[in-house]
C-alpha cells in the first residue's frame, strides 16, 4: 500500500467530487524506508487512517483465493472470525 503522502498529490490534482478506496487495512502497512518517518507516523495508508477515523467501509466477507483452512487462520487471527 501506498503511503498516505503518496495518495494524497494524485487526489489533490483531480478534484473529483467522489472518492473510492479500495484495500485492505489488515493488510500488508504502507512502505516507508525510513525509522523517523515510521516514528513520526507515516506508514499509515490514507484508507488505513480514514477507517481509524470511522470513515464508513464496507467488509467483503468471502474469500475466494485462499485454500479454507488458511482463510480460516486469517479470519480468525486479523478479522474476528468475520471473514
Amino acid at each position: 500500500q501506498t503511503t498516505e503522502l503518496s495518495a494524497l498529490v494524485p487526489i489533490a490534482n483531480v478534484h473529483a467530487r467522489r472518492l473510492v478506496l479500495v484495500g485492505d487495512h489488515c493488510q500488508l502497512p504502507a512502505t516507508a524506508l525510513s525509522l523517523e518517518a515510521e516514528t513520526r507516523g507515516l506508514t499509515l495508508s490514507l484508507f488505513q487512517r480514514l477507517v481509524s477515523r470511522g470513515f464508513p467501509s464496507f467488509f467483503l466477507d468471502t474469500q475466494f483465493r485462499m485454500h479454507p483452512c488458511i482463510a480460516e487462520h486469517s479470519s480468525m487471527e486479523f478479522y474476528g472470525g468475520k471473514l
